[in-house]
């Protein structure tokens, strides 16, 4: 976390110190700085299987913007993720492939090659009949 965010060298750095993400004062000190994130690590539901997970990723690592998750949880909270509106939901498209039963690599081509809305791939993925695919 603290290479990420200050040292350049870090391959991630572009990704998190570049971008502005900093680590709380709290977590950041030399004097109690790993103290403080260790209570908090310990009192928020850390686990060895768990990695640290900024719930907002635009935001910094902070107590309130911090979170214990799996892999999965995880990747779905990458800022690289494209996701979509489906049915009041906002999703990525591996978690509304998984939610239907696809592959997420078909519903990427139904939703970027197509150009359709989330319906309209959801309804193709699904085999419906789809005679106004060219709405968009």
């Amino acid at each position: 976390m603290r290479r990420r965010c200050h040292s350049r060298s870090d391959r991630a750095y572009q990704r998190y110190g570049g971008r502005g993400i900093n680590i709380c004062k709290e977590w950041d000190n030399l004097e109690n700085g790993f103290h403080n994130f260790h209570n908090w690590a310990m009192n928020n539901g850390y686990a060895d299987n768990l990695s640290i997970d900024r719930i907002d990723n635009d935001g910094n690592y902070e107590p309130s913007n911090c979170r214990w998750v799996d892999a999965k949880t995880q990747c779905n909270n990458r800022s690289s993720n494209h996701k979509v509106d489906y049915r009041g939901e906002t999703l990525t498209i591996t978690q509304l492939a998984n939610k239907i039963g696809i592959k997420p690599t078909n519903m990427w081509s139904f939703l970027s090659r197509n150009g359709w809305n989330s319906e309209l791939a959801v309804k193709a993925a699904k085999g419906g009949d789809n005679n106004d695919r060219n709405v968009k």
